[in-house]
């Protein structure tokens, strides 16, 4: 039987081996009604179609509709009903309802629906009043003292308030007046310029008319500059056991804490290395699934090409 390779197929050299425990495969059990009529060779039991909601009995496999209850009275809701009105009806003392012997009266028309009458309307005149008479004063047994000053001139301790006299319209004469002083301190007329305003009178507002005083060169002075101070003797350097000190280093401490020391079966311990992961293998493409599923080792050679080239 001549087949392609695995190279040719998926790019491999082999196919990927397949992960079992050699279980056997189960058969499927059947429903619970057991197998299908197309396995018994039987007919299936085909319905034609669904019935329509009718008052017929079509869609039943009786031949009349049976009552859920033997001997269940057939209830009439309109016999009902007439019957509860009857029931009704006796409870009445008489027969015909009461009527009034003549109907209520409108509130529009002769009456306004009043028991008195019509009602004439108020005239429009005003009332005629008694002539008005001032009450009188209150009955006073004794005059009112004197003495508060209360309506009386020269009978307080001090002298009386003097009238002074003011103007009705003092702040606006006062304004004009000042207002005539100022206009009469000015000598002319406001300045106004007959050209484009600007911030400035010149664009250069630093310029000057005199000329600048002439350089001063700077020399410095021909006296001796001090000397800077250095010491007698180097600096101590960093090295040389004095370590940039005058006294020598001190001798170093013993060290209290001890070493841990290791367990003989750590020594002996073999070092843990966990099994290779699976191998990597090429994936192929999303957009190819649909190929892989539907061409297979036994039809790949009658399946028409996919590609259009």
């Amino acid at each position: 039987m001549n087949e392609k390779r695995a190279m040719e197929r998926i790019g491999l050299f082999s196919e990927p081996g397949y992960t079992t425990i050699s279980d056997p495969y189960g058969k499927k059990e059947a429903g619970f009604r057991g197998k299908a009529p197309q396995d018994k060779g039987l007919k299936p039991l085909q319905i034609p179609g669904c019935k329509t909601r009718t008052a017929t009995l079509g869609g039943y496999f009786a031949e009349r509709f049976d009552r859920i209850m033997e001997g269940e009275a057939h209830t009439d809701p309109i016999k009902r009903k007439r019957q509860d009105r009857l029931k009704e009806k006796k409870k009445q003392i008489i027969e015909k309802p009461f009527i009034p012997s003549n109907p209520p009266a409108k509130y529009s028309g002769t009456g306004s629906g009043t028991f008195s009458g019509k009602i004439e309307a108020f005239p429009g005149s005003v009332r005629s009043k008694p002539p008005y008479s001032a009450p009188g004063k209150n009955f006073q047994i004794t005059p009112g003292k004197r003495g508060t000053g209360y309506g009386y001139v020269g009978v307080a301790i001090g002298a009386e308030f003097k009238y002074m006299e003011s103007d009705y319209e003092a702040a606006k004469q006062l304004r004009h007046k000042e207002t005539a002083d100022h206009k009469s301190k000015l000598k002319g007329q406001a300045f106004k310029l007959f050209n484009h305003p600007q911030t400035l009178f010149d664009r250069n507002p630093y310029r000057q008319d005199k000329s600048n005083p002439p350089e001063i060169e700077y020399k410095p002075s021909e006296k001796e500059r001090p000397k800077p101070f250095l010491p007698s003797t180097p600096a101590k350097d960093l090295g040389g056991s004095k370590a940039g000190t005058f006294d020598k280093y001190p001798s170093h401490s013993e060290d209290l804490y001890q070493l841990e020391k290791t367990r003989k079966d750590q020594t002996k311990r073999i070092i843990f290395h966990p099994s290779g992961g699976p191998k990597t293998k090429p994936s192929g493409s999303l957009v190819s699934q649909n190929v892989m599923k539907s061409v297979n080792v036994n039809n790949f050679r009658t399946v028409q090409s996919v590609m259009s080239h």
